[in-house]
């Protein structure tokens, strides 16, 4: 039914979320250290 469909979304949106949000979490980081260290030079 309805809450199967929703459940199966659910299952496969969470985990692609969480991996996005790893990865632009990540860059975010990456861009703001490689700023420090220009900004240090």
């Amino acid at each position: 039914g309805l809450m199967n469909t929703l459940l199966q979304l659910l299952g496969i949106l969470f985990p692609v979320s969480t991996f996005l949000l790893i990865v632009f979490g990540g860059l975010i980081l990456l861009a703001r250290a490689h700023e420090e260290i220009e900004g240090n030079e």
